[in-house]
């Protein structure tokens, strides 16, 4: 069977770090305990009801609601924005560089670059009408 707990988890950090900003709705949470469902349950028959239990145990224990209700679909728990109730201290600034590129020389953008090259024998048909027009123009 599927522990409900660590389930919860999983299926909040996953929704956490795939939506930017950390942000998203129940919708998302119920999408990932379906999909993690199936992972864990191999194509076994799971209970009905399940992967509500799963999105409700992430949300009661991990998530919090950041929106206010502006009208009345507003109220339903479906359509409140919400993020995972964890530190972001522990992770790392999304701007830094890494350290692979922090070494490379950089070069301004007006840097003529080398067109592309093609195979040998390889002819474009632009490069047919570039030729065809110089020899159609007179001399």
């Amino acid at each position: 069977m599927v522990e409900l707990g660590l389930a919860a988890v999983a299926v909040a950090a996953t929704v956490f770090v795939m939506n930017d900003g950390g942000r998203f709705h129940r919708r998302r949470l119920l999408a990932a305990a379906r999909r993690h469902l199936a992972l864990v349950l191999r194509g076994r028959v799971r209970d009905s009801g399940l992967d509500d239990q799963l999105v409700a145990a992430a949300i009661s224990a991990h998530c919090l609601a950041i929106s206010e209700p502006t009208s009345v679909r507003g109220l339903e728990a479906g359509y409140r924005l919400c993020t995972a109730r964890w530190s972001l201290s522990d992770l790392p600034s999304r701007r830094r560089a890494p350290a692979a590129s922090r070494n490379r020389p950089r070069y301004a953008a007006s840097t003529p670059r080398d067109p592309p090259r093609r195979a040998a024998g390889h002819r474009h048909r632009l490069d047919d009408r570039a030729v065809q027009a110089d020899l159609t123009t007179p001399s």
